[in-house]
Protein backbone atom coordinates (compact mmCIF):
# COMPACT_ATOMS: atom_id res chain seq x y z
CA UNK A 1 0.00 0.00 0.00
CA UNK A 2 1.84 3.34 -0.98
CA UNK A 3 1.79 5.87 1.55
CA UNK A 4 2.44 8.88 -1.22
CA UNK A 5 0.58 8.93 -4.10
CA UNK A 6 1.79 9.27 -7.36
CA UNK A 7 0.73 12.69 -7.99
CA UNK A 8 2.23 14.40 -4.69
CA UNK A 9 5.52 12.61 -6.14
CA UNK A 10 5.16 14.44 -9.68
CA UNK A 11 4.09 17.55 -7.51
CA UNK A 12 7.71 17.11 -5.70
CA UNK A 13 9.66 16.29 -8.41
CA UNK A 14 8.72 19.52 -10.30
CA UNK A 15 9.08 21.81 -7.68
CA UNK A 16 12.69 20.34 -7.54
CA UNK A 17 13.73 21.07 -11.01
CA UNK A 18 11.62 24.19 -11.30
CA UNK A 19 13.34 25.70 -8.51
CA UNK A 20 16.95 24.12 -8.87
CA UNK A 21 17.61 23.90 -12.30
CA UNK A 22 17.15 27.53 -12.55
CA UNK A 23 19.57 29.42 -10.43
CA UNK A 24 19.19 32.71 -11.57
CA UNK A 25 15.41 32.73 -11.48
CA UNK A 26 15.82 31.52 -7.63
CA UNK A 27 18.11 34.53 -6.66
CA UNK A 28 15.66 36.48 -7.96
CA UNK A 29 12.58 34.84 -5.84
CA UNK A 30 15.36 35.15 -2.65
CA UNK A 31 14.25 31.74 -1.51
CA UNK A 32 14.96 30.50 2.13
CA UNK A 33 16.27 26.77 2.31
CA UNK A 34 15.88 25.42 6.00
CA UNK A 35 16.58 21.76 6.85
CA UNK A 36 17.14 19.00 10.25
CA UNK A 37 18.35 15.32 10.57
CA UNK A 38 17.59 13.64 13.39
CA UNK A 39 18.86 10.01 14.87
CA UNK A 40 16.98 8.32 17.19
CA UNK A 41 18.64 5.31 18.82
CA UNK A 42 16.34 3.58 20.68
CA UNK A 43 16.30 0.91 23.08
CA UNK A 44 13.35 -1.28 24.93
CA UNK A 45 13.87 -2.69 28.31
CA UNK A 46 11.72 -6.06 27.29
CA UNK A 47 11.84 -8.11 24.27
CA UNK A 48 8.40 -9.29 23.32
CA UNK A 49 9.66 -11.31 20.52
CA UNK A 50 7.41 -12.85 17.39
CA UNK A 51 10.02 -11.08 14.74
CA UNK A 52 9.75 -7.68 16.57
CA UNK A 53 13.33 -5.69 17.64
CA UNK A 54 14.58 -4.87 21.13
CA UNK A 55 15.97 -1.38 19.43
CA UNK A 56 15.44 1.14 16.95
CA UNK A 57 17.32 3.77 14.79
CA UNK A 58 14.85 5.75 13.36
CA UNK A 59 16.40 8.40 11.23
CA UNK A 60 14.05 11.59 9.84
CA UNK A 61 15.55 14.62 7.38
CA UNK A 62 13.30 17.31 6.74
CA UNK A 63 13.72 19.92 4.39
CA UNK A 64 11.73 23.17 4.20
CA UNK A 65 12.05 25.35 1.02
CA UNK A 66 10.51 28.86 0.65
CA UNK A 67 9.99 31.26 -1.58
CA UNK A 68 8.19 34.62 -2.28
CA UNK A 69 8.62 35.61 -5.86
CA UNK A 70 5.77 38.17 -5.79
CA UNK A 71 4.62 40.51 -3.03
CA UNK A 72 1.12 38.10 -3.19
CA UNK A 73 2.71 35.32 -3.43
CA UNK A 74 4.69 32.79 -1.33
CA UNK A 75 5.66 28.95 -2.22
CA UNK A 76 6.28 26.37 0.23
CA UNK A 77 7.46 22.72 -0.34
CA UNK A 78 8.61 20.27 2.21
CA UNK A 79 9.42 16.78 2.07
CA UNK A 80 9.84 14.51 4.88
CA UNK A 81 11.51 11.34 4.98
CA UNK A 82 12.09 8.29 7.54
CA UNK A 83 13.90 4.90 7.82
CA UNK A 84 14.81 2.58 11.00
CA UNK A 85 17.49 0.18 9.49
CA UNK A 86 17.03 -1.66 12.14
CA UNK A 87 13.27 -2.65 11.62
CA UNK A 88 12.13 -5.95 10.46
CA UNK A 89 9.25 -4.31 9.26
CA UNK A 90 10.16 -3.82 4.97
CA UNK A 91 7.77 -0.60 5.00
CA UNK A 92 8.83 1.20 7.60
CA UNK A 93 12.88 0.97 6.00
CA UNK A 94 12.32 3.98 3.91
CA UNK A 95 9.32 5.97 4.35
CA UNK A 96 9.05 9.20 1.89
CA UNK A 97 6.28 11.74 2.50
CA UNK A 98 5.48 15.15 1.62
CA UNK A 99 4.23 17.96 4.60
CA UNK A 100 3.80 21.01 2.44
CA UNK A 101 4.12 21.49 -1.47
CA UNK A 102 1.46 24.69 -1.82
CA UNK A 103 1.24 28.56 -2.70
CA UNK A 104 -0.13 30.89 -1.21
CA UNK A 105 -1.76 34.30 -2.80
CA UNK A 106 -3.01 36.90 -0.67
CA UNK A 107 -4.96 39.49 -2.15
CA UNK A 108 -6.76 42.11 0.56
CA UNK A 109 -8.22 40.16 3.33
CA UNK A 110 -8.58 37.27 1.05
CA UNK A 111 -5.96 34.53 0.80
CA UNK A 112 -5.50 31.43 -1.11
CA UNK A 113 -3.71 28.26 -0.71
CA UNK A 114 -2.96 25.59 -3.28
CA UNK A 115 -1.77 22.37 -3.13
CA UNK A 116 -0.57 20.24 -0.09
CA UNK A 117 -1.21 21.55 3.09
CA UNK A 118 -1.04 21.20 6.78
CA UNK A 119 -3.91 22.07 9.10
CA UNK A 120 -3.81 22.82 12.83
CA UNK A 121 -7.28 23.53 13.86
CA UNK A 122 -7.16 22.36 17.82
CA UNK A 123 -6.88 25.18 21.21
CA UNK A 124 -5.98 22.70 23.31
CA UNK A 125 -2.69 20.65 23.99
CA UNK A 126 -1.99 16.93 24.15
CA UNK A 127 -6.00 15.60 23.13
CA UNK A 128 -6.94 17.73 21.14
CA UNK A 129 -10.83 16.83 19.84
CA UNK A 130 -10.84 19.68 17.15
CA UNK A 131 -7.53 18.77 15.25
CA UNK A 132 -9.34 16.88 12.61
CA UNK A 133 -8.51 17.62 9.23
CA UNK A 134 -5.35 15.90 8.50
CA UNK A 135 -3.92 12.36 8.85
CA UNK A 136 -1.35 10.94 10.66
CA UNK A 137 1.90 8.91 10.49
CA UNK A 138 1.21 6.43 12.76
CA UNK A 139 4.44 4.52 12.94
CA UNK A 140 5.24 5.17 16.85
CA UNK A 141 2.40 5.46 19.16
CA UNK A 142 4.46 8.50 21.05
CA UNK A 143 5.61 10.36 18.08
CA UNK A 144 2.27 10.31 15.68
CA UNK A 145 3.02 13.53 13.01
CA UNK A 146 0.63 15.72 10.53
CA UNK A 147 0.53 14.32 7.33
CA UNK A 148 0.30 17.28 4.77
CA UNK A 149 -3.68 16.99 2.87
CA UNK A 150 -3.89 18.08 -0.79
CA UNK A 151 -6.82 20.86 -0.50
CA UNK A 152 -7.75 24.11 -2.00
CA UNK A 153 -7.78 26.74 1.41
CA UNK A 154 -9.65 29.95 1.32
CA UNK A 155 -9.49 32.14 4.31
CA UNK A 156 -10.60 35.90 4.73
CA UNK A 157 -9.18 37.85 7.88
CA UNK A 158 -10.39 41.40 8.87
CA UNK A 159 -9.75 43.02 12.74
CA UNK A 160 -10.48 40.41 15.17
CA UNK A 161 -12.40 37.85 12.35
CA UNK A 162 -11.05 34.81 10.79
CA UNK A 163 -13.19 32.78 8.37
CA UNK A 164 -12.02 29.83 6.83
CA UNK A 165 -12.95 27.75 4.25
CA UNK A 166 -10.88 23.80 2.89
CA UNK A 167 -11.92 21.80 0.25
CA UNK A 168 -10.07 18.17 0.29
CA UNK A 169 -10.47 16.81 -3.42
CA UNK A 170 -8.37 13.42 -1.99
CA UNK A 171 -7.30 12.61 1.53
CA UNK A 172 -4.20 10.85 1.61
CA UNK A 173 -4.57 7.58 3.99
CA UNK A 174 -2.53 7.15 7.76
CA UNK A 175 0.80 5.59 7.52
CA UNK A 176 0.47 2.66 10.22
CA UNK A 177 3.04 0.57 12.20
CA UNK A 178 5.07 -2.22 10.29
CA UNK A 179 3.46 -5.59 10.29
CA UNK A 180 7.16 -6.64 12.49
CA UNK A 181 6.36 -3.53 15.01
CA UNK A 182 6.22 -3.00 18.66
CA UNK A 183 3.48 -0.60 18.24
CA UNK A 184 0.85 -3.28 17.26
CA UNK A 185 -0.36 -5.58 19.89
CA UNK A 186 1.59 -8.71 20.96
CA UNK A 187 -0.52 -10.28 23.24
CA UNK A 188 -4.32 -10.33 22.50
CA UNK A 189 -7.08 -7.79 20.48
CA UNK A 190 -10.16 -7.14 19.01
CA UNK A 191 -11.74 -8.16 16.76
CA UNK A 192 -14.26 -5.14 15.53
CA UNK A 193 -16.85 -6.63 13.05
CA UNK A 194 -17.54 -9.68 15.60
CA UNK A 195 -18.82 -7.34 18.93
CA UNK A 196 -15.43 -7.05 20.48
CA UNK A 197 -14.75 -10.73 20.56
CA UNK A 198 -11.00 -11.20 21.63
CA UNK A 199 -8.06 -12.34 19.65
CA UNK A 200 -5.48 -14.24 21.58
CA UNK A 201 -1.94 -14.40 19.88
CA UNK A 202 0.21 -17.48 19.75
CA UNK A 203 3.81 -16.89 20.83
CA UNK A 204 4.72 -18.06 17.07
CA UNK A 205 2.36 -15.16 15.57
CA UNK A 206 2.57 -12.78 12.29
CA UNK A 207 0.91 -9.59 11.21
CA UNK A 208 -0.19 -8.90 7.65
CA UNK A 209 -1.72 -6.23 6.06
CA UNK A 210 -4.46 -6.22 2.93
CA UNK A 211 -5.53 -3.09 0.68
CA UNK A 212 -7.17 -0.50 2.86
CA UNK A 213 -11.35 -0.06 2.23
CA UNK A 214 -12.97 3.29 1.08
CA UNK A 215 -16.36 3.75 2.41
CA UNK A 216 -18.99 5.48 0.91
CA UNK A 217 -16.03 7.28 -1.26
CA UNK A 218 -14.55 8.68 2.13
CA UNK A 219 -10.70 10.00 1.02
CA UNK A 220 -12.86 12.25 -1.43
CA UNK A 221 -14.77 15.40 -1.61
CA UNK A 222 -13.78 16.19 2.10
CA UNK A 223 -14.89 19.55 3.29
CA UNK A 224 -14.56 21.55 5.93
CA UNK A 225 -14.94 25.57 7.87
CA UNK A 226 -13.80 27.50 10.56
CA UNK A 227 -14.50 30.55 12.46
CA UNK A 228 -11.99 32.33 14.79
CA UNK A 229 -12.82 35.56 16.47
CA UNK A 230 -9.71 37.22 18.67
CA UNK A 231 -10.65 39.34 21.43
CA UNK A 232 -9.01 41.04 23.96
CA UNK A 233 -10.20 38.86 27.04
CA UNK A 234 -10.79 35.88 24.99
CA UNK A 235 -10.71 34.03 21.52
CA UNK A 236 -13.20 31.71 20.43
CA UNK A 237 -13.33 28.90 17.30
CA UNK A 238 -16.14 26.89 16.02
CA UNK A 239 -15.41 23.90 13.64
CA UNK A 240 -16.95 21.82 11.31
CA UNK A 241 -15.87 18.95 9.17
CA UNK A 242 -17.23 16.00 7.17
CA UNK A 243 -14.60 13.62 5.44
CA UNK A 244 -12.48 10.64 6.38
CA UNK A 245 -11.54 10.60 10.20
CA UNK A 246 -7.60 11.64 10.68
CA UNK A 247 -6.89 7.73 11.72
CA UNK A 248 -9.22 4.59 10.03
CA UNK A 249 -10.49 2.08 12.02
CA UNK A 250 -8.62 -1.30 11.68
CA UNK A 251 -10.97 -4.90 10.65
CA UNK A 252 -9.14 -8.10 10.97
CA UNK A 253 -11.36 -9.67 7.81
CA UNK A 254 -8.79 -12.80 8.26
CA UNK A 255 -7.88 -14.80 11.32
CA UNK A 256 -5.85 -18.21 11.04
CA UNK A 257 -6.07 -20.06 14.14
CA UNK A 258 -8.59 -21.97 16.44
CA UNK A 259 -11.96 -20.87 18.01
CA UNK A 260 -13.50 -21.69 21.51
CA UNK A 261 -16.93 -20.67 22.21
CA UNK A 262 -17.08 -19.68 25.96
CA UNK A 263 -19.63 -17.71 28.10
CA UNK A 264 -18.22 -14.48 27.32
CA UNK A 265 -18.12 -14.68 23.83
CA UNK A 266 -15.80 -16.19 20.74
CA UNK A 267 -12.40 -16.20 21.65
CA UNK A 268 -9.74 -17.12 19.00
CA UNK A 269 -6.30 -18.43 19.40
CA UNK A 270 -4.59 -16.68 16.56
CA UNK A 271 -1.00 -17.96 14.59
CA UNK A 272 -1.52 -14.90 11.82
CA UNK A 273 -3.95 -12.16 11.59
CA UNK A 274 -4.63 -9.62 8.45
CA UNK A 275 -5.30 -6.23 9.44
CA UNK A 276 -7.50 -3.55 6.55
CA UNK A 277 -7.68 -0.01 7.22
CA UNK A 278 -11.07 1.33 6.61
CA UNK A 279 -11.93 4.86 5.82
CA UNK A 280 -15.14 5.85 6.23
CA UNK A 281 -16.92 9.40 6.96
CA UNK A 282 -17.55 11.08 9.62
CA UNK A 283 -18.93 14.40 10.77
CA UNK A 284 -17.55 16.64 13.38
CA UNK A 285 -19.03 19.84 15.34
CA UNK A 286 -17.12 21.94 17.93
CA UNK A 287 -15.59 24.64 19.28
CA UNK A 288 -13.13 26.10 21.52
CA UNK A 289 -12.30 29.32 23.70
CA UNK A 290 -9.06 30.68 24.86
CA UNK A 291 -8.59 32.99 27.73
CA UNK A 292 -5.64 34.87 29.22
CA UNK A 293 -6.07 35.68 32.78
CA UNK A 294 -2.59 37.53 34.13
CA UNK A 295 -0.28 34.96 33.79
CA UNK A 296 -2.91 31.72 33.45
CA UNK A 297 -3.94 30.53 29.90
CA UNK A 298 -7.08 28.46 30.28
CA UNK A 299 -7.91 26.32 27.29
CA UNK A 300 -11.63 24.53 26.71
CA UNK A 301 -12.75 22.22 23.81
CA UNK A 302 -15.46 20.42 22.84
CA UNK A 303 -16.40 18.31 20.01
CA UNK A 304 -19.18 16.51 18.82
CA UNK A 305 -18.57 13.63 15.85
CA UNK A 306 -21.21 11.11 14.22
CA UNK A 307 -20.35 8.11 11.72
CA UNK A 308 -22.36 8.77 8.25
CA UNK A 309 -21.21 5.64 6.77
CA UNK A 310 -23.34 2.59 8.14
CA UNK A 311 -21.04 -0.29 8.03
CA UNK A 312 -20.71 -2.87 10.85
CA UNK A 313 -17.99 -2.68 13.18
CA UNK A 314 -16.97 0.75 12.65
CA UNK A 315 -16.54 3.92 15.47
CA UNK A 316 -19.98 5.43 16.11
CA UNK A 317 -20.85 8.72 17.69
CA UNK A 318 -18.27 10.70 20.27
CA UNK A 319 -18.81 13.26 22.89
CA UNK A 320 -15.42 14.97 23.69
CA UNK A 321 -14.56 17.63 26.36
CA UNK A 322 -11.02 19.57 27.30
CA UNK A 323 -10.20 21.91 30.15
CA UNK A 324 -6.42 22.76 30.34
CA UNK A 325 -4.59 25.19 32.00
CA UNK A 326 -1.04 26.43 31.90
CA UNK A 327 1.79 29.36 33.49
CA UNK A 328 5.17 29.98 33.55
CA UNK A 329 7.05 31.67 36.07
CA UNK A 330 10.52 32.95 36.78
CA UNK A 331 12.90 30.47 39.21
CA UNK A 332 16.28 30.92 40.36
CA UNK A 333 19.17 31.08 38.86
CA UNK A 334 17.48 32.58 35.19
CA UNK A 335 15.37 29.65 35.15
CA UNK A 336 11.95 30.16 33.95
CA UNK A 337 9.14 27.04 34.59
CA UNK A 338 5.74 26.12 32.66
CA UNK A 339 3.08 24.24 34.84
CA UNK A 340 0.37 22.56 32.62
CA UNK A 341 -2.51 20.56 33.48
CA UNK A 342 -5.43 19.08 31.78
CA UNK A 343 -8.39 17.10 31.89
CA UNK A 344 -10.18 15.33 28.98
CA UNK A 345 -13.57 13.18 28.78
CA UNK A 346 -15.44 11.53 26.61
CA UNK A 347 -17.98 9.75 25.54
CA UNK A 348 -18.73 6.54 22.96
CA UNK A 349 -20.94 4.73 21.81
CA UNK A 350 -18.54 1.68 21.10
CA UNK A 351 -15.98 0.58 23.25
CA UNK A 352 -12.46 1.01 22.55
CA UNK A 353 -10.23 -1.15 20.97
CA UNK A 354 -5.87 -1.40 21.65
CA UNK A 355 -4.99 -0.10 18.73
CA UNK A 356 -2.51 2.30 17.64
CA UNK A 357 -5.19 4.23 15.66
CA UNK A 358 -7.32 4.47 18.73
CA UNK A 359 -4.70 6.76 20.22
CA UNK A 360 -7.36 9.31 21.24
CA UNK A 361 -9.20 6.66 23.52
CA UNK A 362 -6.57 7.11 26.34
CA UNK A 363 -8.35 10.96 26.83
CA UNK A 364 -11.56 9.09 27.62
CA UNK A 365 -11.11 10.19 31.46
CA UNK A 366 -7.66 10.86 31.71
CA UNK A 367 -5.85 13.55 33.88
CA UNK A 368 -2.64 15.09 32.35
CA UNK A 369 0.14 17.19 34.33
CA UNK A 370 3.35 18.60 32.58
CA UNK A 371 6.31 20.36 34.28
CA UNK A 372 9.07 22.07 31.54
CA UNK A 373 12.25 23.88 33.50
CA UNK A 374 14.33 26.03 30.66
CA UNK A 375 17.23 27.24 32.31
CA UNK A 376 19.38 30.05 31.09
CA UNK A 377 22.28 27.93 30.13
CA UNK A 378 20.38 26.05 27.12
CA UNK A 379 19.22 23.37 28.99
CA UNK A 380 15.38 22.09 29.34
CA UNK A 381 14.11 19.49 31.72
CA UNK A 382 10.74 18.25 31.01
CA UNK A 383 8.27 15.44 32.78
CA UNK A 384 4.77 14.46 31.85
CA UNK A 385 2.29 12.46 33.32
CA UNK A 386 -0.75 10.70 32.52
CA UNK A 387 -3.93 8.89 34.29
CA UNK A 388 -5.81 7.19 32.21
CA UNK A 389 -9.25 6.65 35.18
CA UNK A 390 -11.60 5.26 33.16
CA UNK A 391 -8.84 2.29 33.00
CA UNK A 392 -6.90 2.29 35.48
CA UNK A 393 -3.60 2.75 33.56
CA UNK A 394 -0.78 5.15 33.20
CA UNK A 395 1.81 7.20 31.12
CA UNK A 396 5.08 8.85 32.14
CA UNK A 397 8.02 10.37 30.72
CA UNK A 398 10.93 12.27 31.46
CA UNK A 399 12.84 14.22 29.16
CA UNK A 400 16.27 16.39 29.14
CA UNK A 401 17.12 18.25 25.98
CA UNK A 402 20.59 20.74 25.73
CA UNK A 403 21.17 22.98 22.81
CA UNK A 404 25.16 21.86 22.28
CA UNK A 405 25.82 24.03 19.98
CA UNK A 406 24.51 26.09 17.41
CA UNK A 407 22.73 23.68 15.22
CA UNK A 408 22.53 21.17 17.28
CA UNK A 409 20.59 19.63 19.77
CA UNK A 410 20.40 16.38 22.08
CA UNK A 411 17.92 15.33 24.21
CA UNK A 412 17.53 11.87 26.88
CA UNK A 413 14.21 10.65 27.01
CA UNK A 414 12.77 7.77 28.71
CA UNK A 415 9.00 6.39 28.56
CA UNK A 416 6.76 4.17 30.92
CA UNK A 417 3.56 1.94 30.57
CA UNK A 418 1.37 0.74 32.40
CA UNK A 419 -2.41 -0.49 32.16
CA UNK A 420 -4.86 -3.05 32.39
CA UNK A 421 -4.50 -6.64 29.88
CA UNK A 422 -6.58 -5.29 26.63
CA UNK A 423 -6.74 -1.35 26.96
CA UNK A 424 -4.09 0.94 24.96
CA UNK A 425 -1.67 1.38 27.59
CA UNK A 426 -1.45 -1.99 28.98
CA UNK A 427 -0.86 -3.01 25.31
CA UNK A 428 2.04 -1.49 25.17
CA UNK A 429 3.78 -1.73 28.79
CA UNK A 430 5.82 -3.64 27.41
CA UNK A 431 7.48 -0.70 25.77
CA UNK A 432 9.25 0.91 28.36
CA UNK A 433 12.39 2.72 26.57
CA UNK A 434 14.56 5.44 26.84
CA UNK A 435 15.33 7.36 23.31
CA UNK A 436 18.81 9.22 22.93
CA UNK A 437 17.76 11.91 20.29
CA UNK A 438 20.33 14.11 17.80
CA UNK A 439 19.15 17.12 15.88
CA UNK A 440 20.92 18.81 13.05
CA UNK A 441 19.61 21.83 11.63
CA UNK A 442 21.60 23.23 8.56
Amino acid sequence: MSVLPKTALSFAAFLSIFFLQDSASALRWQPTFASRLTLEPTYYFEDVYQETTQVAAAIRYEFEFESQPATALRLRFSPWFYSDPASRSPNEMFIPDITEAAADYEAGDWKLKVGINRFAWGVTDDADPLDVVSARRYIDLLSSQKRGTPSFGWTWEKENWRLEAVYVPIQFESILPGEKSRWLPRDMTYNRQAGFDKIFLADRFSYGYMERREVDEALKNNFGFRGDYRGRRYDVTVVFFQGAPTAPAIFTPIIEGTSVGTSAGNVVMANHVTLQPVYYLRRTVGAGVVVPMDDWIVRLAYANSERLSGLQGLPGWAQRAVFGIETSFAVPFGSILRVRAQASFARHEEQADNLITSLDRIFDQAWILGLDLMSASDWVFSVTGLYDAARSGGYARLKIERKVAGGLTASLTGDWFDGLSGTLLGTYRTNKRVVLSTTVFF
